[in-house]
């Protein structure tokens, strides 16, 4: 079963995650998105779901640093209420963008996707 490693901090959407792909993938819940590489080592996610509760500049800093250092980097979804989630996304270096609030069936069909293309 593929893994996803999510960086979310709210604790009810954590949950929900869980809920609505558990057929499908393990969901892990990131400590730190500073620690990112450690943690993708740890759990060897197929995907990394990333809320975009860091600043966007830390967030581009954390992602860059990330792909310096993983030669065949995991995709990486930046999880966004903002309007301008695609910018955003685009900015910070993440792979595509999921906007809150989602489809449960959308938000199903795009992580199978996605993780495909990280395994």
């Amino acid at each position: 079963m593929s893994v996803i490693l999510v960086y979310e901090d709210d604790l009810h959407l954590q949950e929900l995650l869980v809920q609505v792909v558990r057929k499908e993938f393990t969901v892990c819940i990131g400590k730190d998105p500073q620690q990112m590489q450690e943690e993708v080592n740890e759990v060897g996610p197929a995907l990394i779901l990333l809320d975009n509760m860091m600043e966007a500049d830390v967030a581009k800093e954390v992602l860059a640093d990330y792909r310096a250092e993983t030669p065949s980097p995991i995709p990486v979804v930046l999880f966004t209420a903002h309007a301008n989630g695609a910018s955003i996304a685009e900015y910070i270096g993440a792979d595509d963008y999921i906007a809150k609030p989602f489809q449960l069936l959308d938000l199903r069909k795009k992580l199978r996707e996605l993780a495909k293309k990280g395994q």
